[in-house]
């Protein structure tokens, strides 16, 4: 299928956001064109999840979601009430693994042949004030005193160290593009905006990184929609950054996106009539959202330097595991053995091996691809194996499976 049938198919999502993305809009009509958006999709059932920073100032935001679009389209939960999944944490991060709870909890049973849709709105925000000189972004007046708005981000750009912070340093680092420096080139009036729109847009980045590799319970379709609330002293409003499209109906897949890009520099800003708009170079393209593991996979057997060392002590345990694959305990007890040995003989090599064949945990895709830049990051690729390691008591027959292939093709 060609990336115009694969945009035809979804513009009935796409065409309702588009004209919203970089222009401010008010809440509730952001919330009302997501709504009609799934009314004219047509899904045979809908999920909502929500994330958002847990600052006070994000209440009018949740409440305008809820009202404006899950009320309308999420099942009942009880009383008669609807509610999404919601994450509320500092900085409104994507926490790995919330998306497959989501999924798992819609998915409720459907006739034969449906399917549901999946609707992930990610929500940063900025404070704006306003005074004689025009709008000020980054602060708001609350409690009688001018305070930081979003405070969470604004600790990770002053450099804070603590665990919130060093996980945003991760992901806005990713692929080894430093986009702190890129801020640095925004003009300083904007630049706690385009600090806000870069997170939502990594946050739903990684978002749709798990949708790509989970397996749904039940055919799903994934909407995933990025937007940053101004929080202000009147109603507040948002600036929708753009939005993926995750088709996981079966084995045809598609991956699509729509919006800003990842790069703060190419922002252009522009105010009219007490609102903001961003322009960049790649609206309104609708491009292939891509697949980390397949640009890992490539780019480690791309380099030279990063071979497989075959020992034999591992050859020696993988001798006879031919004979045990049927036997989930016996394969269990072979890989067990030998990734310790792989993480002392090749532990960079053994890890995206793993990681580009579809092994391991996505939460692992930026530590890998710092990896394909840096082969000395040994501890890095360690700890993908530790991880792998400690969860082998809980991975399904299949999956073990495929690990003990992996490695006899490898190393066998």
């Amino acid at each position: 299928m060609t990336l115009a049938d694969s945009t035809a198919r979804f513009e009935a999502l796409f065409e309702r956001v588009t004209p919203l993305i970089g222009v401010e809009t008010p809440l509730d009509q952001v919330g009302f064109a997501l709504k009609f958006a799934v009314r004219q999709l047509r899904p045979p059932a809908v999920g909502v999840q929500h994330i958002t920073c847990s600052d006070e100032t994000e209440r009018e935001c949740v409440e305008t979601l809820q009202r404006c679009l899950v009320h309308d389209v999420s099942p009942r939960l009880k009383f008669g009430n609807h509610s999404a999944l919601r994450t509320a944490n500092l900085a409104g991060r994507y926490e790995w693994g919330s998306l497959p709870v989501a999924e798992n909890h819609y998915a409720i049973t459907q006739p034969s042949g449906a399917y549901k849709l999946l609707v992930v709105k990610i929500n940063a925000h900025v404070g704006v004030t306003r005074g004689n000189g025009g709008r000020t972004y980054g602060r708001l007046d609350r409690y009688g005193r001018e305070s930081i708005v979003c405070s969470g981000l604004h600790a990770f750009l002053a450099g804070s160290q603590v665990p919130f912070a060093d996980e945003l340093r991760e992901v806005f680092q990713a692929e080894g593009c430093d986009r702190l420096a890129l801020l640095d080139r925004v003009d300083p009036r904007h630049r706690s905006v385009a600090l806000a729109l870069i997170s939502a847009r990594l946050q739903a980045r990684s978002a749709v990184l798990e949708a790509q590799d989970h397996r749904p319970e039940t055919p799903t379709i994934y909407w995933i929609v990025a937007g940053v609330t101004l929080n202000k002293p009147d109603r507040d409003s948002e600036i929708v950054v753009g939005s993926y499209v995750v088709d996981r109906r079966g084995e045809a897949t598609t991956d699509l996106y729509r919006g800003l890009g990842d790069d703060p520099s190419h922002y252009e800003f522009s105010e009219a009539h007490h609102r903001l708009e961003i322009r960049d170079d790649q609206l309104p393209t609708v491009r292939e959202a891509r697949d980390h593991r397949r640009i890992v996979d490539q780019e480690w057997k791309r380099r030279g330097e990063l071979r497989l060392s075959r020992d034999t002590r591992v050859q020696k345990v993988l001798r006879n595991a031919r004979e045990h694959s049927n036997d989930a305990g016996a394969r269990k007890a072979i890989i067990a053995t030998v990734i310790p040995l792989l993480a002392d003989l090749s532990p960079v090599s053994a890890a995206l091996l793993f990681f580009g064949q579809g092994i391991g945990g996505i939460y692992h895709a930026y530590r890998a691809h710092r990896l394909c830049r840096d082969v000395e990051r040994s501890d890095d690729a360690r700890q993908m194996l530790e991880d792998l390691e400690e969860r082998l008591g809980t991975l399904p027959p299949e999956e073990t499976k495929k690990i003990l292939e992996v490695l006899l093709a490898a190393y066998g």
